[in-house]
């Protein structure tokens, strides 16, 4: 053991020891030793963990029913695939790849899990009318995530008159050794069916001594012409 600490949440972290020049994985652990409420758990599985904070902003940007502009729907649509059909989206991740996704099949998995219309979901995305189609690039190395992420936890949770419930998270990252790397609200709405949506998020707070952020966002259309526009003409 190279370093440890002990969190006033009740986490213990332990650093590896790594020799000069090693160039593998972090080498750092979270040990959960206060317990936390079965409740927050069960929350946690269910509405959180499976989106999580990998190659998504759900948890780390403010947004909500009326404005959905900070959300990237391709992130999602990639997560919530997996979530509605327990398999990945059947589009090869090669570099520099761009497919059609028919606009039913599209709308089916975000409609899934947000109260929205097609329209905003159109407005948020490079959408073609003629086509009936929504364009996708899979991600690739130039827009590669930071490995090695946060896990979100459930500290505590509020039933809302509305039926709604509003979850306290905050993001657990071994590799910074931090149990709050950020902290955010979400409201979640569950459903007669068994099934749920997301309402909103707030994001209430950051671990000032963060000098990165482990989400990448997606190559902007001048950039992913820059770096393949030969791919796609060649």
């Amino acid at each position: 053991m190279h370093s440890w600490k002990y969190t006033e949440k009740g986490y213990f972290f332990i650093e590896e020891y790594h020799p000069p020049g090693y160039d593998g994985a972090p080498g750092k652990l979270a040990f959960r030793v206060k317990p936390l409420d079965q409740t927050c758990r069960e929350l946690n599985r269910k509405y959180v963990y499976p989106v999580g904070y990998e190659r998504n902003k759900l948890l780390i940007t403010d947004w909500d029913e009326q404005d959905y502009s900070e959300l990237d729907f391709y992130d999602l649509y990639e997560r919530l695939y997996y979530i509605k059909y327990g398999t990945y989206v059947p589009y090869e991740a090669n570099e520099g790849a761009e497919y059609e996704i028919p606009e039913q099949d599209f709308e089916e998995v975000i409609q899934s899990y947000f109260q929205i219309e097609r329209e905003q979901i159109a407005a948020n995305t490079a959408y073609e009318p003629h086509e009936r189609a929504y364009r996708y690039r899979p991600r690739g190395f130039k827009d590669a995530e930071l490995p090695f992420g946060p896990y979100p936890e459930v500290i505590s949770y509020e039933e809302q008159e509305d039926g709604t419930i509003r979850l306290f998270i905050e993001a657990v990252w071994e590799r910074k050794m931090t149990d709050h790397a950020v902290t955010s609200e979400l409201v979640v709405r569950p459903l007669e069916d068994g099934s749920f949506q997301y309402v909103s998020n707030q994001v209430t707070g950051w671990d000032n001594t963060l000098e990165i952020l482990w989400y990448t966002p997606r190559l902007t259309d001048e950039e992913w012409q820059y770096y393949y526009a030969d791919i796609q003409n060649g």
